[in-house]
């Protein structure tokens, strides 16, 4: 399988935001992300996003290279068996020759929903990036939606540290 390059990001990308310090957007995982990125504790933003870029590219281009390590995360906290849970509760499809659900965005969905449907619904609606020091390794927020949306909007919410250790946060939204 080809590995997509993430193309760098400059300091030109970034703009001001009211909820973060900074917001851009990137192609991650074959889909347009919003990435934030905040430092809520320091007084001169600017300077830490020009110190930080680096490392703020290193971190998306970690992001891009290791969708496996999420989907491991995922299907161990049953998530392919949640998304059949939820679909479940959609409309039957009666005249289909499987069992087949039609999701509130009109997708179909078949069942059982296997290991690379499940994998490849998987995007990144957003990534927030925070560091609570400028001068520390960020912490991570990945927003991970699916495409067919099994889960009627909602998201599963993983959080990644410095030593690329991720968290399973949950169902969310």
């Amino acid at each position: 399988m080809a590995t997509l390059t993430l193309t760098s990001l400059t300091l030109k990308d970034f703009i001001s935001s009211d909820i973060f310090s900074f917001e851009t957007y990137s192609n991650i995982w074959k889909n347009e992300t919003k990435i934030s990125i905040d430092f809520s504790n320091e007084e001169d933003k600017n300077q830490c996003l020009k110190n930080n870029l680096q490392l703020i590219n290193e971190e998306l281009s970690w992001t891009q290279k290791n969708k496996d390590r999420i989907e491991e995360l995922l299907i161990e906290n049953d998530c392919i068996e949640l998304a059949e849970n939820w679909a479940s509760g959609a409309h039957l499809l009666e005249c289909a020759d499987e069992e087949c659900y039609v999701m509130e965005d009109g997708q179909k969905v078949s069942f059982p929903i296997t290991s690379d449907d499940f994998c490849n619904s998987l995007y990144i609606e957003s990534i927030t990036i925070i560091f609570n020091d400028c001068k520390k390794p960020p912490l991570l927020q990945l927003f991970v939606l699916c495409n067919p949306d099994y889960f009627s909007g909602h998201f599963f919410w993983i959080d990644i540290d410095e030593n690329k250790s991720l968290l399973f946060r949950g169902l969310n939204g």
